[in-house]
């Protein structure tokens, strides 16, 4: 009975060692799956596509609407997350798994239905370095090309956030990943996790 127990076990051992456990993937998720669907993300950490805007006054997530109206919408805001990022000070170590490229090809297709990428204006400053010191140039609008891209980090909803709390949700940033426009992951940015 014992040598019969001894090499199920056995068995059942190297069985489990000759299996290799699938890599774990970060699942991406919308603005509009956040908004439409808050008590689920919010405190939970996700990767959120969306168009990102920047000012002097801070940087969002974006997208124009959503297939169905978040009562976020319908309270006001618009169809945004504030991106949190008081640490600016990069870290080398990945804080996420890699991005579920399939998940991310379907909220793309997603998020497409509603938002366009175009250009916008931005308010860019410009410089150069002479002998060692940054030399302002000027500073004006300027059209930029719209593009996706993911941020990664706790999410928390439930009132205004950013400037003049014109956010519905915000994201405290661990990561920032460019998107190609294949629609491929092009460019990581890991910060460290701030949270007030």
């Amino acid at each position: 009975m014992i040598r019969i127990r001894f090499a199920a076990s056995a068995l059942a051992a190297l069985a489990a060692f000759g299996q290799q456990k699938e890599p774990e993937l970060t699942k991406v998720v919308t603005i509009c799956d956040v908004l439409l669907d808050e008590s689920r993300y919010n405190g939970t950490k996700v990767a959120v596509l969306g168009r990102p805007l920047a000012s002097d006054e801070g940087a969002w997530l974006t997208e124009d609407a959503c297939e169905t109206t978040p009562r976020a919408a319908e309270r006001g805001f618009s169809i945004s997350v504030w991106l949190e990022n008081k640490n600016r000070t990069d870290t080398p170590k990945p804080t996420m798994a890699p991005l579920d490229q399939d998940s991310l090809d379907a909220k793309m297709k997603q998020a497409a239905k509603t938002t366009t990428l175009g250009q916008h204006q931005a308010f860019v400053c410009t410089g150069a370095v002479e002998n060692g010191e940054i030399v302002p140039k000027g500073c004006g609008p300027a059209n930029e090309d719209d593009r996706w891209e993911v941020v990664y980090g706790k999410v928390e909803t439930g009132r205004g956030f950013g400037h003049l709390g014109g956010a519905p949700a915000r994201i405290f940033v661990e990561a920032i990943i460019g998107i190609d426009k294949e629609g491929r992951p092009t460019r990581y940015h890991y910060l460290r996790p701030f949270e007030p």
